[in-house]
């Protein structure tokens, strides 16, 4: 009793709520509830009152990232490659392989990022054994940057490790088979053919060289294939000519982000192949070709060009400005939307701020600008000519040609000062 007239003086002087509803004074959450509300109105005031900023919808992107062959989708905020990779705890070495390059600006959605790691692979080669940490997938690439000469015909194939004890592996094990060139005498005509098979009916075979009942080959078709072996395919009867012909090589271009945009670079010189290709003549008052087989003696080597893609800002303002034709009388009006719009960096992706970034690509969505005048797509620009990406000029003529809309430079420049954009 005397504990309960306790509590009743106690409540009495509590202050009674006079608009709650009948019970709400007593519910467990009230307390709670009002303490959430009074920190998040604290804490929205002081973002004001110090400048704070909250994130905009639009800072956020989704990303595909792959690191070797596990894939995920991601939202990020983060505004590099490099950044993202960090948040996500992926460590990036020296050999590592990441694309596109880590300082590359993260812009738009659907933004794919690939990781390939390193890991140690070790080569074999006529008995000799390399082993070099490499981010590459390709067998052939792999030994080519290990500094592993290869021929057109010469293989590489992935290598059991039978026992790591004894065969002193680390890694992956890659095997080179080199290819031998043997001597082809075919009805007289002799061929220098290279070819990675065993034996003279294997090489046959591989050249679809097929002999009549009647033609006779020598030495004999299980004959082991060693290097400038001569090899004499007989005439059957019938007259024939054997003509090499020459095969063109393909060229492939690719971008190189550390050459200057508009400079190129052979890196690697192509070499004609060669075809041989037997005809049976035949006399009929002119002399008629049927041609009866044919074989690549020779495979080509594709030419490799560098096609640079790094920017270089050469030249001032208005030397631009004269290139792109336009009219003296319009510069002030140029210099001033061009400046607003993207501070006359021609590589400025719409959502950069700061310096003129180098050259890292054009986006690709349709609802980012991009360059001098942030063309929105920036690819519309191509209309203008195919270097629109790195150009100011080829960019400049564009936004000549844009600004007509308004009636001229003058015309948009007006507009941009009532609307702020054009």
């Amino acid at each position: 009793m005397k504990n309960k007239q306790k509590h009743s003086k106690a409540s009495e002087t509590l202050p009674k709520p006079q608009n709650w509803p009948r019970g709400i004074k007593h519910h467990p959450f009230v307390v709670p509830v009002i303490t959430f509300l009074a920190l998040f109105f604290m804490t929205a005031i002081g973002l004001v009152l110090f400048n704070g900023q909250v994130v905009k919808p639009d800072d956020l992107h989704v990303v595909s990232l792959t690191v070797n062959t596990q894939k995920q989708t991601l939202p990020t905020r983060s505004k590099t490659v490099k950044e993202l990779l960090q948040k996500q705890n992926i460590e990036i070495n020296d050999q590592d392989i990441v694309e596109p390059a880590l300082d590359t600006k993260i812009l738009e959605d659907n933004f794919s990022v690939n990781v390939y790691k390193a890991r140690p692979v070790t080569i074999e080669d006529k008995g000799r054994k390399v082993t070099v940490l490499s981010a590459y997938q390709d067998p052939r690439t792999i030994a080519e940057k290990a500094g592993i000469q290869l021929t057109p015909e010469d293989g590489i194939v992935q290598a059991p490790v039978e026992d790591i004890t004894t065969q002193d592996i680390i890694g992956e094990n890659l095997a080179i088979d080199r290819a031998i060139t043997v001597q082809l005498n075919l009805y007289g005509t002799l061929v220098p053919v290279r070819t990675r098979e065993d034996t003279v009916k294997g090489l046959l075979q591989s050249k679809d060289i097929k002999l009549s009942t009647d033609q006779q080959v020598f030495p004999s078709p299980n004959t082991k294939l060693t290097p400038d072996l001569n090899i004499v395919v007989a005439n059957s009867g019938k007259k024939v000519e054997v003509i090499e012909e020459t095969i063109a090589f393909e060229t492939e271009t690719r971008n190189d982000p550390t050459l200057p945009a508009g400079e190129n670079k052979v890196i690697q010189e192509g070499v004609l192949g060669k075809k041989v290709v037997v005809y049976e003549v035949t006399q009929d008052g002119t002399a008629v070709k049927t041609p009866l087989q044919q074989f690549e003696s020779l495979i080509p080597v594709k030419k490799i060009i560098a096609k640079g893609t790094k920017t270089i800002i050469l030249g001032t303002r208005a030397e631009w400005l004269v290139a792109a034709g336009v009219s003296p009388a319009d510069y002030a009006a140029v210099d001033y939307i061009i400046g607003k719009e993207s501070g006359w960096c021609p590589t400025k992706w719409q959502g950069e701020y700061g310096a003129c970034p180098a050259y890292h690509g054009a986006p690709t969505s349709a609802g980012v600008g991009y360059g001098l005048c942030q063309a929105t797509p920036g690819y519309k620009m191509a209309s203008a000519g195919a270097d629109w990406s790195t150009n100011p000029v080829t960019q400049l003529r564009w936004c000549s040609n844009y600004a007509k809309r308004y009636g001229g430079w003058q015309g948009a420049y007006n507009f941009w000062i009532v609307n702020r954009w054009w």
